[in-house]
């Protein structure tokens, strides 16, 4: 009984997953080192002081429905539940777990094992993502060509329309709403084809001060006076390799977002900061310092569903929008091997956190 207990014990300590006894009302009663790592506590004496059930279930149901099949069949394997660990960040994993019954058939403890399944499900999104530009990049170029020469007429011959008439006659209005449709629609299709052509890196390094010149600064400018734009960039940020065109155009289509989330007015900062990343919190960053530049506006913000979906081609809330922007920059800053993070909250603005590998003073 003894060499049984010790095995289990060896097995309890140090497996890679997480293993947990907790009570119906939600009490930890224990979990192994992998467990109290995978949630960002120091020790088990700490997580014996919360409640998972209010404080690592990022969404209340999820937990309602676990409970609620361990009570119906007395288990449930590989469910998914979204989680959250110690200071807020999310994480998504499977849960393998039975229901502990006493004599009376009364569930008494919950006990069984979690696997941390974020990085996981971050490839599969982001292969979803590919496939479905790949489908639509397909159709894009296949019909491109036909689409082009139909708008071009559609365009040409409204501008044709529009110079014998002024705006006093009734037609006029409605001619340049289609010549308005047909350019929005050429743009369209340019980004599709553009997004689906991989284009090539080229390079160099250089700091963000760079990219921030006085055409980006004249760019920013035409958002409207309505914004107020601040632009605080550290004075020791460090170099990063990248494209300079690519990289100005991310940070672009991150400004324009924001303004479109402003139409009353605000305020747009973009902040430059070196960073090192928590490599616990992003298991697929690589070693070394980043640098980070920030987009944050004072907009709408966003709800939990916007920013789930946020970086997805073709995704908008917008009523005229093609939803590309956001997934060109996640794409460009991609290329770079770096990575974006998006957050915000209803009504209390949005923000974009580009990180870049940085150059080192050497290289």
């Amino acid at each position: 009984m003894l060499e049984l207990e010790q095995k289990y014990r060896f097995l309890f300590e140090k497996t890679h997953d997480a293993v947990f006894i907790s009570t119906p009302e939600g009490k930890i009663l224990d979990m192994n080192p992998a467990g109290v790592a995978m949630y960002g506590f120091d020790s088990i004496e700490e997580m014996r002081q919360i409640s998972s059930a209010r404080e690592l279930y990022l969404i209340p149901e999820d937990r309602d429905t676990f409970t609620r099949a361990l009570s119906e069949r007395g288990y449930v394997q590989d469910m998914s539940l979204n989680m959250r660990k110690r200071g807020g960040a999310e994480i998504a994993i499977l849960v393998t777990a039975s229901a502990v019954r006493d004599e009376q058939g009364r569930i008494t403890a919950y006990q069984g094992i979690m696997r941390d399944v974020t990085a996981q499900r971050q490839l599969e999104k982001e292969l979803l993502q590919a496939q479905r530009l790949e489908a639509a990049g397909l159709l894009a170029k296949g019909a491109a060509h036909d689409f082009n020469n139909y708008l071009s007429q559609i365009i040409g011959y409204a501008e044709l329309m529009m110079v014998n008439r002024n705006e006093p006659d009734p037609l006029y209005a409605k001619i340049k709403s289609i010549r308005t449709a047909g350019m929005k629609m050429a743009d369209l299709l340019r980004q599709v084809v553009g997004f689906h052509r991989r284009k090539s890196l080229f390079p160099m390094k250089l700091r963000p001060s760079d990219i921030f010149s006085e055409s980006f600064r004249a760019l920013v400018r035409q958002i409207g006076p309505h914004i107020r734009v601040r632009i605080d960039l550290a004075p020791d940020l460090g170099s990063v390799y990248a494209d300079p065109a690519l990289l100005e155009q991310a940070i672009m289509n991150l400004v324009a977002n924001a303004a479109e989330a402003m139409p009353e007015g605000g305020l747009l900062t973009i902040k430059g900061r070196n960073a090192r990343p928590d490599r616990s919190e992003r298991p697929e960053t690589g070693p070394g310092d980043y640098v980070k530049l920030s987009v944050i506006d004072t907009g709408k913000g966003m709800d939990r569903e916007t920013l789930r979906r946020a970086f997805e081609p073709f995704f908008t809330t917008k009523p005229e929008g093609s939803g590309l922007g956001l997934a060109v920059a996640h794409r460009v800053v991609k290329q770079h091997h770096g990575f974006i993070e998006a957050s915000g909250e209803p009504g209390r603005g949005s923000r974009f956190d580009i990180y870049l590998p940085a150059a080192g003073e050497g290289d």
